[in-house]
């Protein structure tokens, strides 16, 4: 369904008429309350719909491909692998 998937689960769901409160259940609502996180602390949330962090991630490929066609080199991977231990080792000294 990527990228359109908003859209197409917007179709499905207006076309069954599902109520504006259980879609908010279904697409975020739940997940905020099961991981205790509130991304709206962080975004507002009129900069969070769909259409809005699509513009935000405007420079960013999003094209679909397969991943045999992602090559990453074995010294990239380790980099980034570094990068988040490190980050996780400082987070871990801030507590």
């Amino acid at each position: 369904m990527w990228p359109n998937a908003t859209e197409q689960l917007h179709e499905v769901l207006t076309a069954n008429s599902v109520p504006d409160d259980e879609i908010n259940k279904m697409t975020h609502e739940n997940a905020m309350r099961w991981y205790s996180f509130d991304p709206f602390a962080h975004v507002p949330r009129e900069q969070a719909t769909v259409g809005a962090l699509r513009r935000a991630a405007g420079d960013h490929d999003v094209s679909v491909r397969s991943r045999s066609h992602q090559i990453v080199a074995p010294a990239e991977k380790l980099a980034v692998y570094r990068k988040k231990a490190e980050a996780a080792l400082a987070a871990a000294q801030q507590k």
